[in-house]
């Protein structure tokens, strides 16, 4: 059975209130109760896919404003400098800073 655009537009708004009320429990528990200009921020993000990165930043954000950073801007920064090269023979993949893939990074 095909659900119809609407039924599924509507799917979608659920999921995107359930993550934004995940990402405002996790922060709560972090920082205390987000201002209204977070809750603002937040209600305007439509993008399923960036909902789901913030949520999984959650909980190694430092403040309400690192986990409300991570957006596109954030990810091309990120995808620029933490490009994969492949395992040199009997070694592992690298950054394109030199360290090991899978290593603890730097605070």
């Amino acid at each position: 059975m095909q659900e119809s655009d609407t039924y599924l537009m509507i799917l979608d708004e659920g999921k995107e209130k359930g993550i934004r009320e995940i990402i405002l429990v996790l922060g709560e528990d972090r920082f205390g109760p987000p201002d209204e200009s977070v809750k603002a921020s937040l209600n305007d993000i439509s993008d399923l896919n960036r909902l789901k990165r913030i949520a999984r930043h959650a909980p190694n954000a430092a403040s309400w404003r690192d986990i409300l950073s991570r957006g596109p801007r954030a990810m091309l920064w990120f995808l620029g400098q933490r490009v994969r090269r492949p395992a040199a023979a009997g070694g592992r993949a690298a950054d394109t800073e030199g360290r090991r893939l899978g290593a603890e990074r730097a605070t």
